[in-house]
């Protein structure tokens, strides 16, 4: 990135490390701000604590290394994705480039919403992208925001497919484990130990209550 400039840099590997730690914080403070997208007032006490904490580690790391303007990059491409926008007002919200970006906040966030299966918040995410595109009226650039919703989506259905493939996986592995002649040995244990029981019980000693006491059945 253009801010990340390390001429005149006394020890390169420190500040390229603080860079990178700037990057993760606005990741960690993006990803709550999509996690409470609808309606940022509603934020969990844990969540605002989280934020505010982040937001102040990222200040002091910028300001000790000379990050400002990276930070401050950062945060305004983040603000301006995933700030819910007020349409009723005038000002730069409204320009179209603003609003295309706006638009591609709101798919990220009801994407999020739907692979944490929070349908409620996917349909409020739905209902911002609407209202924001009632604002464009450019055929071009209302087709350049379906062609990101419909690629995002289909990482959606990208990632159930792995999910559901890496499941089936583990139960072939999991089949692969219990051999039939491992089945037959543990229904021959457990046949042996009913046996002693039965004869023990004749005795009137008994040496086990319950076969699944001593023998976990996979």
């Amino acid at each position: 990135m253009r801010y990340e400039n390390i001429e005149n840099v006394e020890d390169t590997n420190v500040y390229r490390q603080a860079c990178e730690n700037v990057k993760k914080i606005v990741k960690a403070i993006k990803a709550i701000k999509i996690k409470y997208y609808s309606n940022f007032a509603r934020i969990s006490k844990e969540d605002k604590e989280a934020y505010d904490e982040l937001e102040e580690n990222l200040e002091k790391i910028s300001r000790e290394n000379g990050l400002d303007n990276l930070k401050v990059a950062l945060m305004e491409e983040v603000s301006a994705r995933y700030d819910k926008k007020d349409m009723n007002e005038s000002g730069d919200s409204k320009e179209p480039d603003n609003i295309i970006v706006s638009c591609y906040g709101a798919i990220d966030a009801q994407l999020a919403a739907m692979l944490s299966g929070k349908i409620g918040q996917a349909k409020k995410c739905q209902e911002i992208l609407k209202q924001y595109l009632q604002e464009i009226e450019d055929k071009s650039l209302l087709e350049m925001i379906t062609n990101y919703k419909r690629e995002k989506f289909w990482e959606l259905v990208r990632a159930k497919d792995e999910v559901q493939a890496k499941n089936e996986e583990w139960m072939k592995k999991m089949k692969s484990f219990c051999k039939p002649e491992d089945v037959q040995n543990r229904k021959n244990v457990t046949q042996e130990i009913d046996n002693l029981k039965r004869e023990n019980k004749e005795k009137s000693t008994p040496i086990f209550a319950k076969t699944e006491d001593v023998l976990e059945i996979g």
